[in-house]
This record gives C-alpha cells, structure tokens and sequence, in this order.
C-alpha cells in the first residue's frame, strides 16, 4: 500500500512523502532536500513517530498510526530501534564522562 501526504515546506512547492509497505516491506521517501540525499528528513521522522507533520495540506492523517505501526515492524524499524538505543547509551556516557572529568579535576585542585 502506498500513502502520500503532500508538506508545505520553506519553498514555494510543497513536499511529496511517500511510505510503501506491505507485509514484508517498508520503505519511505521524501522530495524535500534531505529526502534527494537519502537522508531521513523530519517529514518522514514525524509520521514514523506516529505524529502529523508541520505543514502537512493533503494526505488522509488517519492512515498515520497505521505506518508508524508498520515501521516499527519492520526490518528498518528495528534498525531504527537500535539506533535510539545506542544514541541514548552515547548521551549516557557523554554525562558519565563529563562527571570524570569534574572528579579529576576536584581531586588535583585539593
């Protein structure tokens, strides 16, 4: 099943977004800038999250739960998963890492 919403961006044209999935696939694409680099752009991040995007002027907003329920199911969904995963144990380590430099710093300047 495809599912196009259309996103008014900074330019005159808006943004076409675009998820295919089935039982087996799932995949995305987007025309604002990001999305022609194949980065993953706020369009698509905000209706994978299950929220409607900002600017959104057509596409049926119903269907939303239904794709970031089928993105989470899916291959590149776990993949994602694992991305906030490792992102979030990074912003742990950053903190940790900050506290043992502060400890350091406490325990030469006695």
């Amino acid at each position: 099943m495809i599912q196009t919403f259309k996103i008014q961006g900074s330019g005159t044209d808006p943004y076409s977004t675009n998820f295919l999935h089935t039982d087996t696939t799932f995949s995305a694409q987007c025309s604002c800038p990001a999305g022609a680099k194949q980065q993953l752009c706020k369009h698509i991040f905000s209706i994978l999250e299950g929220e409607i995007p900002k600017g959104l002027i057509d596409g049926d907003t119903n269907q939303i739960p239904s794709i970031a329920k089928a993105f989470q199911a899916s291959e590149p969904g776990a993949a994602y998963n694992a991305y906030l995963q490792l992102n979030t144990e990074i912003e742990l380590l950053k903190k940790d890492l900050a506290n043992r430099k502060k400890q350091v710093a406490r325990m030469l300047y006695k």
